[in-house]
């Protein structure tokens, strides 16, 4: 056989096979979409050039917490938690355990809020990972936009990482945040992967099959992004510069949340929760100071309490009923037990 034969061959071997290859992949998605298999859990957010990451518009995500599959679907304008009539008197401000993305829309906060206050308007802005840099930014585009004219905001506070949340990054892209040497309080803008980066996981997250394997499986093994200085998240494993950078950058998102009130003339409410999880890290008296500076930066804000966490005595009774299996994150007991606690607190506030 001559070497042009041979050359000739080995082609239609490789073709054949990636046809095969990608038959097999099609076969498996469709699949996987008709049985509706869960996609990967970064499936619910958008790389934003503001923003750093957002929830998708137009998106339907198959989501799974424990046993429990349902479909989250955010609506035009990257909303999955929206009820009551089209004014919004109430907007929302928090991170993952106020999105309540691990439960059926009919439990989410705004509902439960719209349900006991005859169907005023509610619109829950929270998104998984939030600091309050972000908080600030995106309801300043909502209000902007004219969509949405809120009578009373609330910020819900994660004393235990939300300070930390304006300093983290997110799949290789940083947030919204400050740096302590610039004394003009500006808030320098996200850092976003290659553009390869994004289409291959843009790709990747609608893919049902992705739902497989775990992307941060093949990040360093294929796709090796640009990370910037990775900042340890865990509050056991700050750094001298960490704690400042998260307090100043959560000053300067608070401090923007009242310009806001003011300009658009909402009144503002914050309420500090507390996860036992995370607060283990630290003794009483660094909780105290965290607190203390949280309410310092935010000091004229209308405070409102909550006890959801106050009964919890031990990590082991927080870790067995309110985290998902294997990880930190909330489970939906938690998420349920919260978005009711608070409906009660900001129906009290907001009356």
């Amino acid at each position: 056989m001559s070497d042009a034969a041979r050359s000739t061959k080995l082609s239609r071997i490789i073709t054949i096979t990636f046809l095969v290859f990608g038959l097999v992949l099609v076969s498996l998605e469709s699949a996987a979409r008709y049985f509706d298999y869960p996609q990967p859990y970064s499936a619910l957010f958008a790389y934003d050039v503001k923003l750093g990451y957002r929830s998708p518009a137009n998106t339907r995500v198959i989501f799974q917490t424990g046993e429990h599959t349902h479909a989250v679907v955010f609506d035009n304008d990257g909303i999955a938690d929206r009820a009551g009539n089209k004014d919004a008197e109430i907007a929302i401000l928090g991170d993952g355990v106020i999105a309540g993305l691990e439960l059926p829309p009919q439990d989410r906060i705004a509902n439960q809020l719209s349900r006991l206050n005859d169907g005023v308007g509610v619109i829950n802005l929270s998104v998984t990972g939030y600091g309050t840099i972000q908080q600030a930014l995106l309801l300043e585009e909502w209000l902007e936009s004219g969509k949405i004219k809120p009578k009373a905001v609330f910020l819900v506070f994660n004393l235990a990482n939300d300070f930390i949340d304006d300093i983290r990054e997110w799949d290789g892209s940083t947030v919204p945040n400050v740096s302590l040497s610039d004394q003009s309080n500006k808030i320098l803008p996200p850092i976003l992967p290659p553009l390869y980066y994004r289409i291959f996981a843009k790709i990747w997250r609608k893919s049902a099959v992705a739902g497989f394997i775990p992307i941060h499986s093949i990040h360093s093994a294929v796709l090796l992004p640009p990370s910037p200085s990775r900042l340890p998240y865990l509050i056991e494993e700050l750094q001298t510069n960490d704690l400042p950078r998260g307090l100043a950058g959560t000053k300067i998102g608070f401090e923007q949340l009242k310009i806001l009130s003011t300009r658009y003339g909402f009144k503002l409410y914050a309420t500090i929760w507390k996860d036992p999880r995370e607060l283990e890290l630290l003794d009483n008296s660094s909780i105290s100071k965290l607190e203390s500076n949280v309410k310092i930066i935010s000091s004229s804000i209308h405070w409102i309490e909550s006890d959801f966490f106050n009964r919890i005595t031990t990590n082991e009774k927080f870790d067995a009923h309110y985290l998902t299996d294997g990880t930190r994150h909330a489970n939906a007991v938690a998420t349920k037990g919260l978005s009711e606690n608070f409906t009660l607190i900001i129906t009290k506030a907001f009356r």
